[in-house]
């Protein structure tokens, strides 16, 4: 009896308990909400809504401030729709057409309470809705003698129309007045070669999606060096620097281009560090690496290294003002190091002026407010904030936000 008693105390224990946790109710909370997201057409969509909450709070999703309660199916079912629910909430669009983009937002409720989400996008494109690609791979270095002519080739194809121009990024900066032609190919042709004419070159292909862009080198050897000469492999050059870094002034928001060519024998490499100044000295160790051509080592996401050796900082903010960075040659050789230092400005905004002793001089002047413009100062924006991909083809998206046609979304 006593075994028997102590049995029916734990189950009246049991269904205590168990009823009291019955009329517990803990509202909804959502721990993982959905996020926006931007796909090509074809490829599945999945918004997350994952839940916590007593009773299991039950989720349900809108669209463009619409419920899809009554017709969104669970994703369990043998015939799913395109658009279903999952158990822990998960929306899921299968095989996504352009019609699919839009707002979304979740809601979860139960007994306790009810929350919802931040409304999301989402935005499907068009299988064409590409960057432009190079045909070629790109352009490749060139070497040509002083005085003959040289042809640059960059084809790129896409969808839209695509406009490709050129840029020097190095020495003067400037492409040779009068003896450069953009050829219907778009390849740069440049006759009667100076001396001045070598150094980096940037093929820059864009249309309404995006832009690419490749560098090439270009030197050009003295008239004394015969062609056989100019045309087989040359002795190892001693390590030393083509082109060095100029320090920049940018404003918040543009891109530091520093331009830093290497020379030296097979083996050689170009590392980027960022340096400090100690006793009037620039220093720099190990821990202060950002990379190597073509490889970006540091976790800032802002800085990119093309494969010629050129350190590019997107997106610039005040945080980077002051900062020094030290372009290395390196080699069997030893090193060559030199510095160049970036300085941003905050974007000068017009200045609204007006002195309460002002009295207007005409009455068409009655409740006008002069304005002062001040320029802004910096070296001029040479890209949009884009991604590396393979070496130095840089990707960048143009910017687009939801309410605006022309900005991409267009109107849902």
């Amino acid at each position: 009896m006593e075994v028997t008693g102590s049995v029916l105390t734990l189950l009246t224990a049991f269904v205590v308990l168990q009823t009291a946790a019955n009329h517990v109710h803990i509202a909804p909370q959502i721990v993982q909400p959905p996020r926006s997201i931007v796909v090509m057409e074809g490829r599945d969509v999945e918004l997350s809504c994952k839940t916590t909450g007593i009773p299991p709070p039950r989720v349900h999703w809108k669209r463009n401030n619409h419920s899809l309660m009554k017709w969104l199916q669970s994703c369990q079912e043998e015939m799913s729709p395109r658009m279903c629910i999952r158990e822990d909430g998960t929306l899921v669009i299968q095989n996504a057409v352009v019609t699919d983009s839009g707002t979304f937002g979740c809601i979860a409720r139960n007994h306790a309470g009810r929350e919802e989400s931040e409304t999301v996008w989402v935005k499907v494109q068009h299988k064409d809705t590409q960057p432009p690609q190079f045909l070629d791979g790109g352009p490749e270095d060139e070497r040509e003698m002083v005085g003959e002519a040289v042809t640059l080739r960059c084809q790129a194809a896409g969808s839209g129309n695509i406009r490709v121009w050129w840029t020097k990024l190095s020495g003067d900066k400037l492409l040779p007045e009068g003896r450069h032609s953009e050829l219907d190919d778009n390849s740069l042709e440049i006759r009667d070669l100076q001396s001045t004419d070598a150094g980096m070159y940037a093929c820059t292909a864009e249309n309404e999606h995006g832009w690419v862009m490749k560098t090439i080198s270009l030197s050009v050897v003295a008239p004394h060096i015969s062609d056989r000469a100019r045309k087989s492999p040359v002795t190892d050059p001693p390590l030393g620097f083509r082109v060095v870094p100029e320090d920049q002034t940018v404003t918040v928001g543009d891109t530091a281009m520093f331009n830093c060519d290497v020379v030296g024998p097979f083996g050689t490499v170009t590392l980027w560090y960022i340096g400090k100044e100690e006793n009037g000295n620039v220093v720099f160790d190990d821990g202060d690496l950002i990379g190597r051509s073509g490889e970006v080592l540091s976790s800032d996401k802002r800085f990119h290294i093309f494969t010629n050796g050129t350190l590019a900082i997107t997106n610039v903010t005040m945080d980077y003002t002051d900062g020094i960075y030290v372009c290395q040659g390196y080699s069997d050789q030893g090193s060559v190091t030199t510095p160049a230092t970036l300085i941003v400005e905050e974007p000068v905004v017009p200045i609204t002026t007006q002195s309460a002793t002002d009295e207007p001089t005409d009455s068409t002047d009655i409740g006008k407010t002069p304005t002062v413009f001040v320029p802004i100062t910096g070296s001029k924006k040479i890209a949009q904030l884009g991604t590396i991909v393979s070496g130095d083809v840089w990707v960048g998206r143009s910017s687009w936000s939801i309410g605006s046609d022309s900005a991409g979304m267009g109107g849902q």
